[in-house]
């Protein structure tokens, strides 16, 4: 083989055919620059984010609510997927009795798509006051024993341990 060639695969290519291979993968490679392929793999935040989510839908689909599973209480968002699929088919009772703050969420997403033309200082005091309904919500919830918020101790992986390192 000669200083000129490059071996690939087995193949050997010399560097003129190397150079006549060049602009076309060049071309590929740009033509595919708008791909979300791409767009995905040169944004690590991206990617990151869509990593987390699988990882977390697949914890929720497997497990179930892990602050549920490790303490024995409902999470604040308890029952917010179910009141979705309720909202999806137009259920707008189902969905409110799964979790009341469900009808907050067409008009967040509102605000989140048209978030560059409203001010910093609005989408933080909407944010706000969102969290602190969001809390309000989850509170009455608690006290006032409803059936899809729940607090079992007895049945977390805490108790469990405890048990077993008592033991």
């Amino acid at each position: 083989m000669y200083h000129s060639q490059a071996k690939i695969g087995g193949l050997a290519l010399n560097k003129s055919k190397i150079e006549d291979i060049s602009p076309i993968l060049k071309k590929i490679y740009n033509s595919n620059q708008n791909s979300l392929i791409v767009k995905t793999i040169k944004n690590p935040y991206l990617l990151r984010n869509i990593i987390l989510v699988a990882a977390l839908v697949a914890l929720y689909v497997f497990v179930g609510c892990p602050l549920k599973q490790l303490f024995g209480i409902s999470c604040p968002g308890c029952g917010m997927t179910r009141a979705l699929l309720a909202l999806f088919r137009f259920d707008i009772s189902a969905a409110v009795r799964y979790h009341p703050m469900v009808l907050a969420l067409p008009p967040a997403g509102i605000v989140y798509l048209f978030r560059k033309h409203i001010p910093s200082k609005v989408i933080s005091a909407l944010v706000i006051l969102f969290l602190a309904a969001l809390l309000a919500v989850y509170i009455f919830r608690l006290v006032n024993k409803d059936e899809i918020v729940v607090f079992d101790f007895c049945n977390s992986a805490i108790y469990k341990l405890f048990k077993i390192i008592k033991s």
